[in-house]
């Protein structure tokens, strides 16, 4: 999976320190938990409820994120222009409001990174 540590990368720091990756969604209103979905069409349909501007595009991208990425997978962290590094995820999802996203709903995966590449 492809994963961009915020506009223009400006949270790669914060990954690296932290050993996280994370998928951000910051709107008016929040789906919250992806666990409570019962599939990506679910979700879909709390995104347009939510008033996201992308809703089918959100919804796939979280529940691949939320789904599809396991423990061992690798993560490559891009940059605008430049690959910034690859890493492997080690942990299961879990949900993190951080002020790093104003207050937005962070979906988080644990893991580490290789080193710069």
């Amino acid at each position: 999976m492809e994963n961009l540590p915020g506009p223009d990368a400006n949270q790669w720091e914060y990954w690296k320190d932290n050993d996280v990756m994370m998928i951000g969604w910051v709107y008016e209103g929040q789906v919250g938990n992806l666990r409570k979905f019962r599939d990506v069409e679910a979700l879909k349909k709390a995104l347009v409820n939510a008033g996201d501007k992308k809703p089918g595009y959100a919804a796939k991208q979280l529940w691949s994120f939320f789904k599809r990425v396991k423990a061992g997978d690798i993560v490559l962290a891009y940059g605008r222009y430049s690959i910034l590094d690859l890493g492997r995820v080690e942990g299961k999802y879990y949900l993190k409001i951080d002020k790093l996203y104003q207050d937005g709903w962070l979906y988080v995966k644990d893991g580490g990174f290789i080193g710069s590449a």
